[in-house]
């Protein structure tokens, strides 16, 4: 058994009947919707108990040097393509998928499905006419009592009364729609984020709430946030673990037209705005030439892609305090070099494509990320890299590596792994990363033809032994590479899988 095996089977010897620990219940989501599918204060270090999902097996031995075969994730059930409106053309973030309880919520663009976490039978379909239009903004998952509310643009139809933003909430059981309110001209809600149990707005006139009684209250007016005229609310991203949400401002000037604010959402109203910047005081003696980011899976972090006279890629990453907004650390990182030099983190809003729209997870207050060809782990606080789990060390049924991808997927609820798909163009695996050491802990092939569909760059949920894979696809290859596309025809769009049941 080689290390890696070892390390497996002292982490279920540790634990009943030879199994993992719990599993987050959690959904990724691209990027309508904000901050991706983990609760505010996960992934934080959380003990087993009896009344947590049980996690997979892990099998025995783990092969980082010649081709997968055994064990394969078991295909429980397939739906195939759901005729999304620009099913040619995939955005993670335009998509998400999220599991509450016995259902399986699906949107991409036009289409939104509610499905049987048991078979896979469709319970409901896009539960109102949008005319068209495609989902703008939408909650990362189910929120108080199985509500789910999404933003469209109503831009067609005879009567004009009709046309502007709705704002939309369901059952996410069984369809019903519990409102579908004309809320105002376009543009009237420009971000949604799930803090908590609670879902919060940003509208023209600043934050608001969703209640229980599915009224929109204030709780926090745009004057309190920021004094330019025109300014919108562009995103709203919890700190985990906190009751604080950064939130980024468009001003509309064309110089430096960023904003950023962090916010505590208590019971107090108005909302306790806590710090202010302008864009121009983390940029401090730079002259401005990326394009700056709020991250999308922590508060804390603000992102900015740029390039230097070389013309190669440059991270800029700024990690600030929650409370304070005080600027902790500012990191430079270059995608050049070779080898362990090399290093292109894909957590910026612009080149986010992998299965997890927030681009990174938390591990404390470092991150793990898609890294080029690689998984990273990094302290942004000292620019040191934790680990780094690179392609290279991996075999590839199909060989190839110029197609082949990471992408990231959920974290466990105790905060032990990460997992991740491999795709290979038409086949692929799922990983289990260990965070303390990038160690790939665990690796399930994905190789039947109904499956394929699923393994490129897919949206991932993991509840218990139930893996929820999303794409909307209709090619193969990398999504990047148009010219190279085969195309498919009907493509799975959604798919749940199960662990495999290892013996001993």
């Amino acid at each position: 058994m080689d290390a890696h095996g070892v390390t497996a089977r002292r982490r279920l010897a540790a634990l009943p009947a030879g199994l993992t620990a719990a599993l987050l219940a959690t959904a990724t989501l691209a990027a309508c919707s904000g901050s991706g599918g983990d609760e505010p204060d996960a992934p934080a270090a959380a003990a087993a108990s009896e009344s947590a999902p049980v996690g997979p097996d892990l099998p025995e031995t783990v092969s980082l040097v010649g081709p997968v075969t055994e064990p394969a994730m078991q295909p429980v059930w397939l739906v195939r393509s759901t005729g999304t409106a620009e099913s040619k053309e995939y955005d993670v973030q335009d998509q998400g998928v999220f599991v509450d309880g016995d259902v399986v919520v699906y949107f991409a663009l036009d289409t939104i499905l509610g499905v049987s976490r048991e078979d896979g039978s469709t319970i409901w379909k896009t539960p109102v006419d949008m005319g068209g239009e495609i989902i703008e903004h939408a909650a990362t998952r189910a929120y108080d009592d199985h509500r789910w509310s999404f933003v469209y643009s109503h831009t067609f139809g005879k009567d004009l009364d009709a046309w502007g933003q709705h704002l939309v909430t369901v059952d996410t059981r069984t369809g019903e729609v519990l409102r579908d309110d004309n809320v105002g001209t376009y543009g009237t809600i420009t971000a949604m984020a799930n803090v908590g149990d609670q879902l919060y707005l940003a509208t023209e006139d600043g934050l608001a709430i969703v209640t229980p009684s599915d009224a929109v209250n204030d709780v926090l007016p745009m004057k309190d946030l920021t004094h330019a005229r025109d300014a919108t609310i562009r995103q709203i991203t919890p700190v985990q673990g906190t009751d604080i949400v950064t939130v980024e401002i468009d001003t509309g000037n064309l110089i430096s037209n960023d904003e950023y604010a962090g916010v505590r959402l208590d019971d107090s109203r108005p909302a306790t705005v806590l710090w202010h910047h302008d864009v121009s005081d983390l940029e401090k003696n730079k002259q401005r030439a990326g394009y700056v980011y709020l991250s999308r899976a922590d508060g804390r972090y603000i992102t900015e892609r740029d390039w230097d006279r070389s013309y190669n890629t440059v991270l800029h990453l700024w990690t600030l305090d929650p409370e304070t907004g005080t600027v902790r650390a500012r990191q430079t990182v270059r995608a050049n070099g070779h080898g362990e030099k090399y290093h292109n983190p894909f957590i910026t809003e612009e080149d986010i494509d992998s299965g997890s729209p927030d681009g990174m997870a938390l591990v404390g207050e470092d991150l793990v990320f898609v890294d080029g060809k690689a998984i990273s782990r990094y302290d942004p606080l000292t620019g040191d890299w934790v680990w780094t789990t690179r392609m290279e060390t991996m075999g590839l049924r199909n060989g190839d590596m110029d197609y082949a991808m990471f992408h990231l997927g959920p974290v466990s609820a105790d905060g032990s792994m990460v997992y991740a798909s491999l795709s290979e163009g038409p086949s692929g695996d799922l990983l289990a990363i260990d965070l303390e050491t990038g160690e790939i802990l665990a690796r399930w092939a994905l190789d039947d033809k109904q499956q394929a569909g699923l393994v490129n760059a897919p949206l991932m949920a993991v509840d218990g032994l139930d893996v929820v894979l999303a794409r909307n696809r209709t090619a193969e290859g990398n999504p990047d590479l148009i010219d190279r596309h085969k195309r498919l025809g009907p493509a799975n769009d959604l798919g749940l899988l199960r662990f495999p049941e290892l013996e001993g």
